[in-house]
């Protein structure tokens, strides 16, 4: 059966973990798994709480896996619900079910939908910080001439993010990541850029760990991003604002195209680009 309980340290040794997705979720769910020992982690279908835009097939849950499994807090990944007792990692939408059922005050949708997701594991887990440190961890693979790497999707878009500006300024230097619908759209609305294409989770994240900077919307490839400590500038929806994680190198909430400019030549520079 699925545990709820919010005190899990120190009362229990499960290691089996379950999650249904979105992609992004499952890696803003890791840095809770290492900080309850890790162990084996099962991602299925089986959630029913609320509608998810991804559904898991074998291809797609071959790519997480490559990412996951050598990870030194994870044991096994598998395509499976969970046989016996494990830690439920969907609860964490709790608060979103309850909003999209009406059942939440407007200062408590507010707070839901501006509350980062790692924070709402937190809470529930009841436990401290778990994220200062990377919690993914790949090999470095620099595109040549592409020390920017960027990224946008078709949801969660601040339309007074300076994206026009930005490439203007350094298009030159940036290499976009995504579907080939995300870097049509991105070249149509914004500008033109190159496309850097990734076969796999393992080429995106190697690519996202090998730039100098990234720049991008809330999105599976941001989440990379975090999970790396890299670098980065988040295009922060104005709304759906739940992916904010403010530290060093990380800038959020910006839309001010001399501060954005300031902050990308600042590592470019260091680096003699």
């Amino acid at each position: 059966m699925g545990l709820n309980n919010i005190n899990l340290l120190g009362t229990l040794t499960l290691n089996n973990f379950h999650h249904s997705g979105e992609m992004g979720d499952i890696i803003y769910s890791l840095p809770v798994v290492r900080a309850l020992g890790g162990g084996n982690f099962y991602i299925s279908n089986e959630y029913s709480g609320m509608h998810l835009n991804t559904r898991f097939d074998q291809n797609l849950f071959d790519n997480v896996k490559e990412i996951l499994e050598p990870l030194p807090y994870i044991n096994d990944v598998c395509f499976d619900f969970p046989h016996g007792e494990f830690i439920d990692l969907n609860v964490f939408r709790k608060g979103y079910e309850d909003w999209i059922a009406g059942k939440l005050t407007d200062d408590q949708a507010v707070l839901i939908r501006t509350t980062n997701i790692i924070s709402l594991h937190k809470q529930h887990f009841n436990i401290g910080n778990v994220s200062s440190s990377p919690w993914l961890f790949a090999n470095k693979k620099p595109i040549e001439n592409k020390p920017i790497i960027i990224n946008r999707t078709h949801r969660y878009n601040n339309y007074k993010f300076p994206w026009k500006q930005i490439i203007q300024r350094f298009g030159d230097k940036c290499g976009f990541v995504g579907f080939e619908g995300e870097h049509k759209s991105f070249c149509n609305d914004i500008s033109p850029v190159d496309h850097v294409k990734t076969d796999t989770f393992k080429d995106l994240i190697e690519t996202i760990n090998g730039s100098k900077v990234f720049i991008g919307n809330q999105s599976f490839c941001y989440s990379l991003c975090q999970g790396l400590k890299k670098y980065s500038i988040l295009e922060t929806d104005s709304y759906m604002n739940n992916c904010r994680y403010k530290r060093c190198g990380n800038l959020v909430d910006s839309t001010d195209i001399d501060t954005i400019i300031f902050y990308i030549k600042k590592k470019l520079d260091k680096h003699g680009l």
